[in-house]
This record gives structure tokens, C-alpha cells and sequence, in this order.
């Protein structure tokens, strides 16, 4: 017991001493504390279920954005800008140069979509886990692959009806599309 003693006098006499030791052996070592660091993250992270993960980034991500509003909002339009200039230049590669319906000319970048022309898109889109926006950045970044075009969402219906296809695959009720 004296020994803990005479340590605790030691480093409270000594204080300033040992503070300048730590910070200098730490500005000669940051890497290894640093990796030292990561691992140990990595390891507790590992083991944390999912919904704990996911309440940690939804709270980081929060505490980001009141910490950050214009950066988030500067952001936040960025991205949008971004993700209109990538469906942009994949329904004018689709729809053959112009961004337009391939079967009745429709311009409104809003109304306009890839249409897959074999259909089963839902299903394509489910195996290669791609939606929305995320889903033209990855027909631009496999090289604009064969099997689509682009159409409005109207046209898209048409030949949707035409082909007897629904959202499971089965054809439709006769009247469905035909009430007056």
C-alpha cells in the first residue's frame, strides 16, 4: 500500500513532467495509438447488432447536421444537381441522343423514365439492388448496357397494359383497366 501511495504523490508532483513525457511519446507513436484505435472500433463495431449500428449513424448523421446546417443544405442540392445530371445523360443516351420518350417525344425530364424493353424490370432492379438514382448511376457505370429505353411513365403503362403484365408477373383482370 505505501508504494501506491508514493506513486500518487510522485505523479501529482510531477504532473507537468509526465504530461509533457505522454505528449511527446504519443507525437512519436500517433500511428501505432491511432491503429491501436481503429482495431479496437472495428472489433466493438463488429460485434453490435444491426440496429445499433444503424441508430449510431442516424445519430451521428444528425448531430452532423444541426452542427453543419449550410453545409448540409449546400450538400443536400449538390447531390440533387448531381443525380439529375446523371439521369439526364442516361435518358439521352436511351432515348437515342435526345432526352425524350422514345414512342411519343415527351421532354419533361419529370414524366421520363428507363423502361427495361424485355420487362421484368422489378425483378432486375431487385437482383442488382439498385432504385431510382442509384439505378442510373450504375447503367453509367456499366457502360450503358443493352435491354432499355427511355419512356414516360404514361407510355410506360401503355405498354405495360398491352403486355398483360402487373406487379406480380400475372396478367390483370379483364375490366381492371376498362371501367366507365
Amino acid at each position: 500500500m505505501a508504494d501506491r501511495e508514493y506513486q500518487r504523490k510522485w505523479r501529482e508532483k510531477n504532473r507537468e513532467k509526465l504530461r509533457k513525457y505522454h505528449r511527446e511519446y504519443y507525437g512519436k507513436h500517433k500511428d501505432k495509438y491511432r491503429e491501436s484505435r481503429q482495431r479496437a472500433t472495428r472489433k466493438y463495431r463488429a460485434n453490435l447488432p444491426l440496429e445499433k449500428k444503424q441508430e449510431m449513424c442516424r445519430r451521428y448523421h444528425l448531430n452532423w447536421r444541426t452542427k453543419h446546417p449550410n453545409r448540409y443544405e449546400a450538400q443536400k442540392v449538390n447531390l440533387q444537381e448531381y443525380n439529375r445530371k446523371i439521369k439526364y445523360d442516361v435518358l439521352t443516351y436511351y432515348g437515342g441522343g435526345k432526352c425524350a420518350c422514345v414512342k411519343c417525344g415527351e421532354s419533361r425530364l419529370a414524366c421520363l423514365s428507363i423502361d427495361h424493353i424485355d420487362g421484368g424490370g422489378r425483378a432486375h432492379n431487385r437482383a442488382i439492388n439498385r432504385w431510382g438514382g442509384t439505378f442510373y448511376r450504375w447503367l453509367q457505370t456499366e457502360g450503358y448496357p443493352i435491354g432499355y429505353q427511355t419512356l414516360c411513365m404514361n407510355c410506360q403503362w401503355v405498354k405495360k397494359y398491352e403486355r398483360n403484365e402487373n406487379n406480380r408477373g400475372e396478367a390483370p383482370s379483364p375490366g381492371r383497366y376498362n371501367r366507365h
